[in-house]
């Protein structure tokens, strides 16, 4: 019986290439993988069953191109995992503030300098891009300098010290597992 076949999206040169490369290893175990990033993943496509979506990011400055290429796969029919086509960190971080304003129990976050109030007093506050993964572009940033950022680049927060952070992985709508990040 053939092997099914994942191709696995991935950034040219990121921090989460490495874990990338071990997923790939652990994947092509059950699977078989091809490795790509997204602006060459046309001379795969048709020749795989599942695309995985990881560390393609940031995006912000090939969003729309990005958006493209996973909407082509999803008209072909493909299973795409992290597809990049909702609200969520993929396209863009505005998703905060949405779930914020509607009342979830989220980390407050804004995107308008006129709802700088609603964050409440800080010592510090912390700016993520809109549009980026990992850490690239977040700042931890006083008042005074939070009235001075690009709202239509970032979000903002108050600044909370994590100890870590927990990720939940749901494949298909369905728990799988919570991930502890110490680091």
């Amino acid at each position: 019986m053939r092997k099914k076949t994942i191709l696995l999206l991935t950034g040219k040169s990121r921090d989460g290439r490495k874990e990338d490369i071990f997923l790939a290893k652990n994947l092509g175990k059950t699977f078989d993988i091809i490795v790509s990033d997204i602006e060459h993943c046309n001379r795969f496509e048709d020749n795989t069953d599942i695309v995985l979506v990881r560390n393609i990011w940031p995006t912000r400055n090939h969003l729309v191109k990005d958006r493209n290429v996973l909407y082509r796969l999803l008209e072909k029919k493909i299973k795409i995992y992290n597809p990049g086509i909702g609200e969520e960190d993929l396209i863009g971080k505005d998703y905060l503030v949405y779930l914020f304003k509607k009342g979830f129990p989220v980390i407050p976050n804004i995107n308008e300098r006129s709802d700088i109030p609603l964050l409440g007093k800080s010592r510090f506050y912390f700016i993520k891009p809109k549009h980026g993964g990992g850490r690239e572009g977040c700042r931890k940033i006083t008042a005074k300098e939070l009235h001075k950022i690009n709202f239509s680049k970032y979000v903002a927060e108050p600044f909370i010290d994590f100890k870590y952070e927990i990720s939940f992985y749901f494949i298909d709508n369905v728990f799988q597992y919570a991930l502890y990040a110490p680091d």
